[in-house]
C-alpha cells in the first residue's frame, strides 16, 4: 500500500539498521511521518540496535496496535522476549506470526524448538506434581501442555483420568474423545474408554469398543 517513494525510503531505513547505524536509521524514519507503518516498527529496531529493550518493546506493539498485520514489529517482539526468558510471550508472537505466514522460514523452526521445549517442561513439571500428590498443580500444568500442544494425547489422557477419578465426567469425557481422535491402537487405553463410558452409561459406545477389542483378539 505504500507509494514507491516511500517503498524506497523504507528500504533506506532498513539498510542503515542492517548496518548498524541506528541513528541514521532514526533521522531516515522521521521524514516518513508518524503516519507511515514504518515509522513505530524503524524507530523499534534503531532502539533494539541501540540495547533501549523497553522502547523497543513499546514501539513494538504500538507498530502491532496500529498494523496488525506488520509481522516484522512481531519478530522483533519475539527477540525482546527470547532475550529476556519471556518464553510464553516469545511463543505467543512465533505463534501470531505463523497465523499470517504458515510457512515463515525465521519464525517456524523457532516455534517448533521452543514449544517442544515448553511441553516438555509443562509435561514434567505435571508429573512431578502428580508423584506429590499435587492433582490441582497437575491439572494446570497438563492444561499448558494443551496451551503449547492442543493434540498432546498424552496430556489429554492424563486429564480425562483425573476428572474421572473426581467424578467429573463432563469434561473426563471431553479429554477422552479428543485423545480418541488421535485414533490411537493402544488396547490398554481403548479398553479404558471403554470403561469409562460403560461408567457414564453410555454403553453402546462402550459395547463396540469393546466388541471391536475382542474380533482383534478373539481368545
Amino acid at each position: 500500500s505504500l507509494r514507491l517513494d516511500d517503498r524506497i525510503a523504507v528500504r533506506e531505513v532498513w539498510d542503515a539498521l542492517k548496518a548498524g547505524r541506528a541513528e541514521q536509521a532514526k533521522k531516515l524514519v522521521s521524514k516518513l511521518g508518524a503516519a507511515s507503518p514504518a515509522y513505530a516498527v524503524g524507530l523499534a529496531y534503531a532502539d533494539l540496535l541501540a540495547g533501549d529493550l523497553a522502547a523497543a518493546e513499546t514501539r513494538f506493539r504500538s507498530s502491532v496496535a496500529g498494523t496488525p498485520g506488520m509481522i516484522p514489529s512481531r519478530v522483533g517482539l519475539a527477540q525482546i522476549y527470547e532475550s529476556r526468558r519471556e518464553r510464553d510471550k516469545a511463543f505467543n508472537e512465533y505463534r501470531e506470526i505463523l497465523k499470517l505466514v504458515p510457512d515463515h522460514r525465521w519464525a517456524r523452526p523457532r516455534f517448533e524448538a521452543l514449544r517442544n521445549d515448553l511441553v516438555k517442561d509443562a509435561t514434567a513439571a505435571a508429573r512431578a506434581a502428580l508423584a506429590a500428590g499435587n492433582r490441582e498443580t497437575a491439572k494446570r500444568e497438563f492444561l499448558n501442555v494443551l496451551a503449547y500442544a492442543p493434540d498432546a494425547t498424552d496430556a489429554h489422557l492424563e486429564l480425562a483420568r483425573l476428572y474421572r477419578q473426581e467424578k467429573n465426567t463432563a469434561d473426563a469425557l471431553v479429554h477422552f474423545q479428543a485423545a480418541m481422535e488421535a485414533g490411537t491402537t493402544d488396547k490398554a487405553v481403548l479398553r479404558e474408554y471403554a470403561e469409562f463410558l460403560a461408567d457414564s452409561g453410555q454403553l453402546g459406545q462402550s459395547l463396540d469398543i469393546l466388541e471391536k477389542l475382542a474380533a482383534a483378539e478373539p481368545k
